[in-house]
């Protein structure tokens, strides 16, 4: 597990319990709720010059996945899925953090490289309990922008991943 580093204003630090552990979270912002999902071998940190841009309209929870950052260590020998239960069971965790009106929304989330792996299966796990919510950034940049996915490559990430999981 890494140490802890310090926070910019306005960004704030938790803990969410899962069945695997306390997955670590940073959060900031009001609106919407958005779960960003880091890339392989990284951390919250990957999102840290987003973070800012989005939380003008979301309230944005940047986790770390089971293995890395402040989170608690992934399973041993642990497949997507062993990774994306915890997940899945903290956004519902964050969800209840939140007041009445938003806590009813189903989360976006964005994600990129392995993240993305792990949000689609997320939303195969837990129907219904997110919603897609893709951002483009710059790297470096703080200027995000919301983009829509192309239906025919979030099915085609859905097939790999479910004839993945069943092999």
């Amino acid at each position: 597990m890494a140490t802890s580093i310090a926070l910019n204003e306005g960004l704030h630090t938790g803990m969410v319990d899962t069945s695997l552990g306390k997955l670590h979270y940073v959060s900031a912002g009001n609106g919407a709720p958005l779960v960003l999902i880091h890339g392989g071998f990284g951390s919250w940190l990957h999102w840290r010059d987003n973070i800012a841009a989005l939380a003008q309209h979301h309230t944005v929870f940047a986790i770390d996945l089971p293995g890395f950052g402040l989170s608690c260590d992934a399973a041993p020998e642990s497949d997507i899925d062993g990774l994306a239960r915890p997940v899945g069971e903290a956004i519902a965790g964050l969800r209840a953090t939140l007041a009445p009106p938003l806590r009813d929304t189903p989360p976006g989330i964005a994600a990129f490289s392995f993240g993305t792996a792990v949000a689609v299966r997320v939303a195969l796990l837990f129907p219904g309990s997110i919603r897609p919510a893709w951002a483009r950034c710059r790297r470096r940049s703080r200027h995000c922008r919301p983009v829509r996915p192309r239906r025919h490559a979030t099915r085609a990430c859905a097939r790999v991943l479910r004839s993945r999981s069943t092999s």
